[in-house]
């Protein structure tokens, strides 16, 4: 069963966070975000927004798909997401700079 995105995006956040050893803390002052936030997206009460999200990746030195990878699920590559993440942060990019 494919989990839904929002909390697969928790549970890998969690779990890539514990294996790097990065705290909450840590991560919000890379993303320029507080310890409460990312708290609401590893418990997966709130998501956060594309831009978020592609700021984590990098900060994580991860590809943007991994944060939503379903290990339970074969089909599961990713590239599509990352792709798709991607095109969404640089179109909002562009038009924020019109």
């Amino acid at each position: 069963m494919v989990k839904p995105s929002r909390l697969a995006f928790a549970e890998n956040l969690t779990e890539i966070m514990r294996q790097t050893g990065l705290s909450g803390a840590e991560l919000a002052r890379r993303i320029g975000r507080t310890r409460a936030a990312i708290s609401r997206w590893c418990d997966g009460t709130q998501e956060p927004s594309f831009e978020d999200k592609d700021a984590i990746a990098k900060a994580l030195g991860i590809p943007v798909a991994k944060l939503f990878e379903d290990p339970t699920d074969s089909r599961s590559t990713g590239i599509e997401i990352d792709k798709a993440i991607r095109m969404v942060v640089e179109a909002a990019k562009k038009g924020s700079s019109s």
